[in-house]
């Protein structure tokens, strides 16, 4: 998925669990946060110091894509700023979740080599595009209500 897509999705899961902004927020960022691992992504170009050595490592939707680094970095963030944890949290499992939604879907059980997927969208295509437009509805309609 696009980074907006991912941002739609993180800011639309905080939205779900307060009407914080700060949250809301958070949990939009975070879910930026697993494409780390590409050094031309969003996040990738925020912090190539960071991106490019996890790149070279584990690649793109490796390591970073899976339930054990989400549960990494909750600990970690439910350690440094506890009030943002479950933010992070949401934030995070949505970008997998709409990373499974593609052909290449991710390795939830890294180091096992096998992806989930739902193979019903490709990265860019017209349907990304439905898929953006509909989370940007139900954002709307949850921070709105």
């Amino acid at each position: 998925m696009k980074w907006h897509t991912h941002l739609a999705g993180g800011l639309a899961s905080g939205a779900l669990l307060s009407s914080s902004p700060a949250i809301i927020i958070v949990s939009g960022i975070s879910a930026l946060l697993p494409d780390i691992d590409k050094f031309n992504s969003k996040m990738g170009r925020a912090a190539p110091f960071l991106s490019i050595p996890i790149s070279i490592i584990f690649g793109h939707r490796g390591f970073l894509h899976s339930l054990l680094a989400t549960g990494l970095v909750y600990l970690l963030v439910l350690k440094l700023l506890p009030a943002y944890a479950l933010a992070v949290l949401a934030g995070y499992l949505s970008h997998l979740f709409l990373d499974c939604l593609t052909p290449l879907g991710v390795p939830l059980l890294w180091p096992i080599p096998f992806r989930f997927r739902i193979p019903v969208i490709r990265t860019g295509s017209i349907l990304e595009a439905v898929l953006f437009v509909f989370i940007v509805f139900l954002f709307v309609k949850e921070v709105c209500v």
